[in-house]
């Protein structure tokens, strides 16, 4: 043991970036199946609750809208089980020995993911709210004079508890559902459970520049697939706006190639750039509007997947603006590790099937409410 770390001192100092041999890495074995297993589990009871208690508009197709959000909240849930993983490593270390260490870390992922299904299972019934609320104030308004007073308002109360109580009714749900499942995995691989797997022997470790041009790119690559999926209703809508978001997509691709080839400080300034125009853009277009255009002047509504996209575009400019400022002494530095470089990435990859779920694309609709049209310039979309 000694032997190797001298070893590795050495090829740290000689090289000036710390140098490791087979380091742990992630256990996609351990994390996939979880991951999918609550994902689908969780998203039966979301859109069980949905068809119960959800907007008439969102209780169509819902064996569809079950497989369709389910496969996009599983990037979630993995980062849900990984985030649980990296956990017990700080408690119990790599290898799990001791006594409690696999029902405790098993008690982590059913938290995890239950943290995870209950913020879907939130977002999913706010929307409901927001819809049911839109369809109250439209029937007030087909109707006549009230007599009891705010009937408006109290229908909203009560629409609002009735969401309150199917949050509730989730919550104890979801929780006891995760809990079975990774009971039952954990039970079917003998009690066993594996928080870290062994890596490939590599000459030098990754460094923290490393880690964030990897995370740079696959920023860029996601949100040129959020720019894709909304091109064929642009070209429909504009055929210049469709045209501005073929190039959009191209330049975030080669830029992406760019920073994993050529990392060099022209690339990351660029990269940097073509972060920076698209919120811009979006910026302009979603509070004064934009000033040419089908209907210019006029404010744009904010939608599911222009959101996912600008959050995507501010992680990738903050990524090249550390990068071409610390760029020196990020190089020297150690990695995160495969673990937290892999939640990173996840949580990039949530951002981005959240936000396709919203463009209508390949049967996607924005979980359970097709996309709006008629929309200008960049609709309801980024």
């Amino acid at each position: 043991m000694s032997t190797s770390m001298s070893t590795s001192m050495s090829t740290s100092i000689a090289t000036n970036r710390p140098a490791v041999a087979g380091r742990a890495a992630v256990p996609w074995l351990t994390v996939l199946p979880l991951a999918v297993l609550m994902s689908f589990a969780d998203g039966y009871w979301m859109t069980s609750l949905r068809g119960a208690f959800g907007a008439i508009q969102r209780t169509q197709d819902l064996f569809g809208s079950w497989v369709r959000d389910s496969t996009v909240l599983v990037p979630a849930f993995v980062l849900a089980v990984l985030a649980a993983l990296v956990l017990s490593a700080r408690l119990y270390g790599p290898v799990l020995r001791a006594r409690p260490s696999v029902p405790v870390t098993a008690l982590l992922i059913a938290l995890a993911g239950t943290v995870a299904g209950l913020l879907a299972l939130g977002a999913s019934t706010a929307y409901d709210y927001e819809l049911e609320s839109s369809q109250l104030g439209l029937m007030a308004t087909m109707q006549g004079r009230c007599v009891a007073g705010d009937c408006l308002g109290i229908q909203r109360r009560a629409t609002l508890a009735l969401q309150e109580r199917s949050v509730v009714m989730g919550m104890g749900l979801i929780l006891l559902t995760n809990l079975v499942l990774v009971g039952w995995v954990v039970a079917v691989r003998g009690g066993r459970l594996r928080v870290s797997a062994p890596g490939r022997a590599e000459g030098a470790a990754r460094s923290r520049a490393d880690d964030l041009r990897r995370l740079l790119a696959v920023g860029l690559v996601c949100s040129a697939v959020i720019h894709g999926a909304v091109v064929p209703e642009h070209l429909v809508e504009w055929p210049a706006a469709g045209a501005f978001f073929v190039a959009l997509t191209g330049v975030e691709l080669a830029a992406a190639i760019l920073v994993i080839r050529r990392p060099r400080a022209s690339t990351l300034v660029a990269a940097a750039v073509a972060s920076l125009g698209p919120l811009l853009v979006w910026l302009c277009s979603r509070t004064v509007g934009l000033p040419f255009g089908p209907e210019p002047g006029t404010a744009e509504a904010v939608g599911l997947a222009d959101v996912s996209a600008c959050l995507l575009e501010l992680a990738t400019l903050a990524a090249a603006v550390v990068l071409v400022l610390a760029r020196p002494g990020l190089g020297s530095r150690p990695g995160t590790g495969p673990h937290r470089g892999w939640i990173a990435v996840m949580a990039l990859l949530t951002v981005t099937t959240v936000g396709f779920s919203g463009t209508g694309l390949a049967g996607f609709d924005g979980f359970g409410v097709a996309p709006a049209h008629g929309s200008t310039v960049a609709g309801h979309h980024h």
